[in-house]
This record gives C-alpha cells, structure tokens and sequence, in this order.
C-alpha cells in the first residue's frame, strides 16, 4: 500500500529582508493527525516561517504543497481557504465586539434579500455555541470579548479558527500569558484536536511543552533547518543542544567569580509600588543577569518604572552601588 502524502510540504523555503537572510533552504512535512513542534532562539526564522505559511508575506525561493497541491501563497484569506490559521502571540480580536461576532468576523450569516441582507445573529450565535462546544468554552456567545480572560480569549482565537475547517493551526506561543492550570488545559485541548485529525505546528520557548505535546521537533538555528528530533529522541537537552550549536554542559556554566561580598549595583530594599502591593526585596550584584517573570498584571512594569522613577513608589527605597536614589 502506498504511503500517504504529508497534509503539509515545506519545500526550500528561503525568505531575505534587505541584508537579513531570515530562512534559507528550509523544508518540513506536517501530517495530518500531527503535533510537530518549531524551536529556535530569537531571530532563528520562526515567525518569518509562520507568516509565509498563513500567506502574510510570500517566500522568495521555494515551494509549499497541501494535499500535494502547490499554493502559491496568494494571501491570508487563500490560506484559510486550504484550512491553514495562525493563532498570533497577540491575540487578534476586537474587545469591543461579542465573541460570536469576533468568530465569525467578516462572514456573518445573513438572513432577508441579497440586496439587502441582514446579520442572523440567532444563527450566529447558534454557530458559535456549536463551536465553542469544541474547545470547552462555556460562556454566552453575546459576551464582550473584552470582559474575557487571557485564556478564554485564547480558545475564542481557537474556536474562530475551527468555524474556518482549519486543519492545520499554527499556534504562536499560546500558553505564553496563562497560568499553569490554564496551560494544562489548553494542551489537553492540542491533544484532542491532534487526535481528532488537525495538524498542529507548535512553537514555543518553554521546551517543556514541546517534550509533552510534539511527535516531531524541527530546530531553527540561524533561518536554518538544523535538524529533526523524532518522539523517542525529544528532550530539553537536545533541543537546546541543537538550537545554539552546542553541548547544553557548555550553556550552562560557571561565571568563574563570586560577587558575594561586593557591593550590589542595585539593591530594593522593602519596596511595594502601592499600599495594597506585596513588599519587594533583592539584589542584583555585578556582572549578574537577573531576570522578572510572571503573567500579564503581575506587576513587572510597573516596579521597572517604579525604579526608573516614572511612577511614584508608596515606600521602600532603591540603592545603586550602595547609595540610596530617587
């Protein structure tokens, strides 16, 4: 019996911005029923990738294939005609209309004459219930997406997605803004949908996921294909390995100095930003990289422009080389 083709063929893709070669030569199969995963550092060629796959810009060498029938990159609305969606980082939906009417933005059924056709919103909202069924989303399609959360606008993206008959969705760092609760449950969602036939291109820097989700892993180095891990060779390690061109023993490694004694360049000493904000206090000593994370809100702006001295802090103080500024 002959083996099928891929749903997806990414033939010698290559793509330049004036001096930038952000891809050269790069070539990736997607099949149906699939979770293949797409790492790589900033600048590796990602995103320039997942643009030309949703038909926002064209390759300039190369050649893409669905249902081994060539696209030749006609636009967005083509690719969402031959089931290929793009969920960005930045979720695309207008806060000041209803989830029904982000779903089907642009293709509203109508009801009365052609000449002049009205919005069926009962069908509409029909459609979206039908939809969001899909993703587990359970709320009122007349809600404003604007009284949404981050994760329940990210399965609105999803379900809007699936009343296209997307088959192959590109999800562009979806657990980004989530929590971890909410994560799991969006990579529960990936798994039914996988097993459900959709072929899924993932990218995402925590590697962790990828490990949980992918049957493949593609590595983008450079705007270069470097290599393919299969399931049973996927780990953090290689991964990493591959994406900045060495052994992750020499990723990691000692400064070779101890700043301990030495004065911090910046030390907060009992900081909170406002009176109901929990109370803040570190050291970054020279030569150290320190890095802030947590969710959208959690209060990384604020406290960079609270040391910057944009915004007025309630109490605490901040010292540079030991000496106590703003």
């Amino acid at each position: 019996m002959a083996e099928s083709s891929p749903l997806l063929q990414i033939n010698s893709i290559s793509k330049r911005f004036s001096a930038v070669q952000a891809l050269d030569d790069v070539s990736l199969n997607l099949d149906a029923g699939e979770v293949v995963g797409l790492v790589g550092e900033n600048g590796a060629g990602k995103s320039t990738l997942m643009r030309i796959l949703a038909g926002i810009i064209p390759a300039d060498q190369g050649s893409i294939l669905v249902d081994s029938q060539p696209w030749y990159q006609t636009g967005v609305r083509q690719a969402m005609q031959l089931g290929i969606s793009l969920i960005h980082q930045e979720l695309n939906l207008a806060e000041n209309l209803s989830v029904a009417e982000n779903i089907f933005l642009g293709r509203q059924p109508h009801r009365g004459p052609k000449w002049l056709p009205v919005t069926n919103r009962r069908k509409m909202d029909e459609l979206a219930v039908a939809v969001m069924d899909q993703v587990n989303l359970r709320i009122s399609p007349r809600v404003l997406v604007s009284s949404l959360s981050i994760a329940q606008r990210q399965l609105v993206e999803i379900a809007k997605a699936l009343s296209t008959n997307a088959r192959i969705l590109i999800l562009d760092e979806p657990t980004s803004s989530l929590s971890m609760n909410e994560a799991g449950r969006l990579m529960a969602l990936i798994t039914r949908l996988r097993d459900e036939g959709v072929a899924i291109l993932y990218v995402s820097h925590h590697l962790h996921e990828i490990v949980r989700l992918a049957n493949r892993v593609v590595v983008l180095r450079d705007g270069q294909h470097v290599g393919t891990l299969n399931k049973e060779d996927i780990s953090e390690k290689k991964m990493i390995s591959l994406m900045v061109g060495r052994n992750v023993e020499q990723f990691y490694h000692a400064s070779g100095h101890s700043n301990s004694t030495a004065t911090a360049a910046l030390e907060v000493r009992d900081y909170q930003q406002s009176r109901t904000s929990q109370v803040i206090n570190f050291k970054i000593q020279p030569g150290e990289i320190v890095g802030f994370a947590g969710l959208v809100g959690a209060g990384r702006t604020q406290l960079a422009h609270g040391l910057l001295g944009i915004e007025r802090r309630w109490k605490g103080k901040v010292l540079v080389d030991g000496k106590e500024v703003h």
